[in-house]
């Protein structure tokens, strides 16, 4: 919160308003010289990096452990000679690329992107937040949990009633793109399926 008033106190609200991305390196570049510009573009680029490289790791690990306990095909296990995930991040990086270009293509695409991904998540978060409903209220709870039936209960319908708004609020075409894209996993849980025969 200090980031976006203190610089009101060195700046005017008009000059604010014309200073270019990164913003704060244009307030430090008022305030100590163009060396602070710099500074704030180069930890911005090592901060992106970093972001971008624990981003493609965590990608890379999900399907690598989802392959090594059997949710996932086994050559998602494959690891190179260092232990890091093999099949997995290329397969990751390749599905963040092709992404990349769809967003590098189209207009609004980044915008279109960010609000399917945030409605990916509803799926699971209704059908999860309805079960926790279902166990709280037919008494199967308390094999769980000795305390706390009450506000689990709370929290799951509250959780419910949440997901449905957020489908009620999103667009019917992001909505309608859920079912299709949560099917372009099949053909993996197909061929994991087939392994464990």
């Amino acid at each position: 919160m200090l980031m976006s008033i203190l610089p009101f106190g060195v700046m005017p609200q008009a000059e604010l308003a014309q200073v270019s991305n990164p913003s704060t390196a244009g307030v430090l570049a008022h305030v100590v010289g163009q060396w602070g510009d710099w500074l704030m573009s180069a930890g911005l680029i090592i901060s992106v990096l970093a972001g971008w490289l624990a981003w493609t790791m965590l990608c890379a690990e999900i399907p690598m452990v989802a392959g090594q306990k059997g949710a996932f095909p086994r050559a998602f296990a494959r690891t190179n000679s260092k232990q890091a995930a093999n099949v997995s991040l290329w397969v990751s990086s390749f599905v963040m690329q092709a992404a990349m270009l769809l967003v590098y293509f189209s207009n609004n695409a980044w915008t279109t992107m960010y609000n399917i991904s945030a409605l990916m998540v509803v799926p699971a978060y209704i059908t999860t937040t309805l079960y926790l409903t279902s166990i709280c209220r037919n008494g199967k709870y308390d094999q769980y949990a000795k305390k706390g039936r009450r506000l689990a209960l709370s929290s799951g319908v509250l959780g419910s009633l949440f997901c449905l708004f957020i489908l009620y609020a999103s667009q019917i075409e992001y909505v309608a793109l859920i079912p299709i894209l949560l099917t372009c996993g099949l053909p993996v849980f197909i061929w994991s399926r087939k392994e464990k025969k």
